[in-house]
C-alpha cells in the first residue's frame, strides 16, 4: 500500500484566531543559531556559502484549543541542515491563550 501526500492550490482565507510571523537568522558557527547582536537586524538579503534559519513564531489568539498542520519548503537551490527534510509537515496543537 503505497500513500502520497499532495499539495492542490486553493483559496485561503486568513484566520483572525491564529497569528503567523516568521523571522531569519544568519549562523555563526562559533555561537550557533540567532546571535544576540543580529536580534535589531532585519535579514533581506541572503548570500552564497552562508547557512541560516528561519524562525515561526505562531500564536493562538482564541480560548480554544487548535489544531494544525504545518507546511513548510526549503527553498529551491538550498541544502537543508541539522536533519531537515527539503518538504516537511508537522500536526500542531495549541492550547488556549
Amino acid at each position: 500500500m503505497l500513500f502520497k501526500k499532495e499539495i492542490k492550490e486553493s483559496l485561503c482565507v486568513p484566520q483572525e484566531s491564529i497569528t503567523i510571523s516568521h523571522r531569519y537568522k544568519k549562523y555563526n558557527r562559533y555561537e550557533g543559531y540567532g546571535q544576540e547582536d543580529d536580534d535589531d537586524e532585519e535579514l533581506s538579503v541572503f548570500s552564497k556559502n552562508n547557512t541560516y534559519e528561519c524562525i515561526i513564531i505562531m500564536t493562538n489568539l482564541t480560548s480554544k484549543r487548535k489544531r494544525l498542520n504545518l507546511i513548510y519548503q526549503v527553498p529551491n537551490g538550498s541544502i537543508p541542515v541539522k536533519g531537515t527534510n527539503h518538504f516537511n509537515s508537522e500536526k500542531i496543537s495549541f492550547n488556549a491563550y
